[in-house]
């Protein structure tokens, strides 16, 4: 599995607005796009968000990388050219634990 992780600071005046876009409009869009299984949205504090997208493969990702976030990215800047800063990570996964069921 690789997660696509994308930390935002947002505003505080903005964090209404980016909420909703993002539950509203750009997850949507991301998960139409066919790259990535599932996505995942952390608030870690006021203004900071964590968006982790799942992708299969490195393929997966490749594609979105190259055919789609141009696009979504622009459009992501339209509706918050100010007030936000974005960071971009790619994390491979190493291993999965779980903890055993009870009886």
């Amino acid at each position: 599995m690789i997660a696509y992780v994308v930390t935002v600071e947002v505003e505080p005046d903005l964090v209404q607005a980016y909420v909703a876009y993002m539950q509203n409009r750009h997850i949507p869009d991301i998960l139409a796009t066919g790259c990535f299984s599932a996505v995942e949205m952390y608030l870690a504090g006021p203004g900071l968000f964590r968006q982790r997208y799942l992708a299969a493969s490195q393929a997966d990702l490749n594609r979105y990388l190259a055919d789609h976030a141009p696009a979504l990215r622009f459009d992501f800047q339209q509706n918050f050219a100010e007030g936000t800063r974005v960071t971009r990570e790619v994390w491979r996964e190493l291993g999965r634990w779980t903890a055993p069921s009870s009886l």
